[in-house]
């Protein structure tokens, strides 16, 4: 029980991560078209 509550939170934790990482390269490229 202990073990599947920690993987869902690493997996919920992995997702944001990448969102956000996902996040600040489409801003990269969206501040790069408008200049």
């Amino acid at each position: 029980m202990l073990t599947s509550a920690i993987y869902v939170a690493v997996s919920i934790w992995r997702c944001m991560l990448s969102v956000v990482v996902t996040g600040q390269y489409f801003l990269k490229i969206v501040v790069l078209l408008l200049l």
